[in-house]
């Protein structure tokens, strides 16, 4: 790495693509390397692309099912459930747009008026532990860890913050289902689609770095003993 600092592409050493963050250890000689491969960064990009083109199509042959409905039965009931049908599609179309180039965080759409969470891409449903139905409609100050001796220990303060601001970063811990915390850095931005404002908060999982450096505190330690 040639003691190259930040995120750059490079080649690892089976001449495989990779993205690499690295930074060094201030007061050591140790070099910090993170690495994964491109291919598995992009794949998912790819998946999403995929996906994409059949909603599309889902959406337009569920469009054309409403019309020929409309026209056989009620046109005013089915007027408005079409009307909403399309409302919430579109909200879940302009969210996505935003949020698929961040496939592998956590992204969740989150009712700035109740705290609820609207929409959660699957890495979100995947780190909770909560089956999507479940995970879905529930407060999402609820599910943080209360722990009052974090930074951000008043949760509601923070929502009403980000709402007034129109955007905010933090550090928080949250309770997955069975219990274990998620520490996430999250930076969450409102968002107003038809009118509805919501907040669109995407977090960073940061587990595997807080063991990183715990594991370096403990080594500078053991050598500042020795």
């Amino acid at each position: 790495l040639s003691g190259r600092a930040g995120a750059f592409e490079a080649p690892d050493e089976r001449g495989v693509a990779v993205l690499v963050t690295g930074r060094a250890i201030a007061g050591t000689p140790w070099y910090l390397v993170a690495k994964v491969e491109r291919a598995a960064v992009y794949a998912p990009l790819q998946r999403i692309g995929w996906l994409a083109i059949v909603l599309s199509l889902a959406l337009a042959i569920t469009a054309a099912l409403l019309v020929t409905i409309w026209w056989r039965a009620d046109r005013g009931a089915l007027a408005r459930r079409a009307d909403e049908a399309e409302h919430r599609a579109t909200r879940l179309q302009k969210h996505f747009a935003l949020a698929g180039r961040l496939v592998h965080d956590l992204v969740v759409l989150v009712d700035a008026r109740d705290a609820t969470i609207f929409e959660a891409n699957d890495r979100a449903v995947e780190a909770s532990g909560y089956p999507r139905d479940e995970l879905l409609g529930r407060n999402v100050l609820e599910l943080r860890e209360r722990d009052t001796a974090i930074a951000d220990a008043d949760p509601e303060m923070r929502l009403r913050e980000i709402v007034e601001r129109g955007s905010g970063t933090f550090t928080t811990r949250y309770l997955r289902k069975d219990g274990s915390v998620l520490p996430l850095e999250v930076s969450a931005r409102t968002l107003e689609i038809d009118g509805h404002l919501y907040v669109q908060a995407i977090g960073r999982d940061v587990s595997e770095r807080l063991e990183h450096e715990q594991r370096v505190a403990a080594l500078a330690a053991d050598r500042d003993r020795a």
